[in-house]
């Protein structure tokens, strides 16, 4: 993945249609468009303040986009709370579910082919913390958060040093919240966002077509004939 060579098609998109639903500031730049809640006033709905840059157009949507609850299969063993703390833990490829997970101080936390993560708590990746497919494809990783959980990835370190997460990242009723240097390669979404000094969201293209036949084809799959968006972070509505 090369950040210069970035194209302009990702989206932000909310359900929301109040005031200041999508707010970009500091230094925030997207590359695609602004996409806020149906017949709203993206005049109001959609704010960018300081040096941030829209790329795409500011639109509202045709429609709300429906977001379904995460269902952990029947029968799933959990594997309780899973700390990687400077080490590396390395899964088979299959399916897992998790009560939480975090990954810091140079963990690195990998799963092999295509997996999904299904999680009933927060996952936290931080200080140089790393959760990854073992081939860096994001398109490899699908990680499922069920309830009103708290998805972060933050580094406050030396400039040298991210936290970072590829994959897919679905959490309908959970806040998503990059701080720092914290780096997101994929998608993510959820009830709530929020992208903090430098923290970076890169939209990887190839999940739309794997998208169709995974876990989320029902939910992020972009559907050019309505319009919808690929990527959703849904903004606070009140």
């Amino acid at each position: 993945y090369d950040p210069g060579r970035a194209g302009a098609n990702s989206q932000l998109g909310t359900n929301s249609t109040a005031a200041n639903a999508i707010q970009l500031s500091g230094n925030a730049r997207l590359r695609g468009d602004a996409v806020a809640g149906p017949r709203s006033d993206v005049s109001t709905a959609i704010s960018v303040t300081g040096s941030a840059v829209i790329e795409g157009r500011k639109r509202s949507a045709y429609r709300a986009k429906t977001l379904p609850a995460v269902t952990i299969p029947r029968g799933l063993p959990n594997r309780g709370h899973l700390v990687v703390n400077g080490t590396v833990r390395e899964f088979a490829q299959g399916t897992y579910l998790f009560s939480s997970i975090t990954v810091r101080n140079g963990g690195t936390l990998r799963f092999r082919g295509t997996s999904t993560v299904y999680v009933t708590g927060d996952v936290v990746v931080q200080s140089r913390g790393h959760m990854k497919p073992t081939n860096d494809r994001p398109t490899s990783l699908t990680v499922l958060v069920r309830g009103e959980r708290l998805f972060r990835v933050e580094e406050n370190g030396s400039a040298s040093r991210q936290a970072r997460f590829f994959g897919a990242l679905y959490g309908p009723d959970s806040e998503i919240r990059l701080q720092g240097r914290g780096e997101v390669f994929g998608s993510s979404v959820g009830k709530t966002g929020q992208l903090e000094d430098t923290a970076k969201v890169h939209f990887d293209e190839a999940l739309r077509a794997s998208r169709r036949n995974g876990p989320l084809s029902s939910t992020t799959t972009l559907d050019p004939a309505e319009d919808t968006w690929r990527e959703i972070v849904p903004a606070p509505s009140g």
